[in-house]
């Protein structure tokens, strides 16, 4: 917004991220038919869902709201725990977003990421962006 002479700060960029949320909503059904799962997506979630212990969410820079959109409409949101993910709103660095998850993960579940008996992992996101 800055880039075109914009203040996020007065307010505006709540009313901007308004309105791409409801947009995308209402285009849900082109996003279904344009997009599309990788294969063996749905089947690695299920299968590391059924490990015992083990909570799957997402960590992503999109907004929360369209994260839930997305991972709805290609039929993934039954695979993850939004609550414990940390979204595009959370921060404006995508490498604070692992600290928001650990926040989260440490509040909903009442135990710090490192105290898990398995190693937090990391699927499909730029190399840029390590897990801290």
């Amino acid at each position: 917004m800055r880039a075109h002479g914009l203040d996020p700060g007065d307010g505006l960029l709540g009313v901007f991220t308004d309105v791409l949320v409801a947009e995308l909503r209402n285009r849900a059904g082109e996003l279904a038919a344009d997009g599309h799962v990788l294969p063996g997506a749905a089947d690695a979630l299920t299968a590391v869902g059924a490990v015992p212990g083990v909570r799957q969410s997402v960590l992503t820079g999109n907004l929360y709201p369209l994260a839930v959109l997305k991972m709805t409409v290609f039929g993934l949101a039954e695979h993850v725990d939004f609550r414990l993910g940390a979204y595009g709103d959370d921060a404006l660095e995508r490498t604070d977003l692992p600290a928001h998850a650990f926040a989260r993960t440490e509040r909903y579940l009442g135990r710090r990421h490192h105290d898990a008996p398995l190693p937090c992992a990391k699927v499909g996101a730029a190399l840029q962006q390590p897990v801290r």
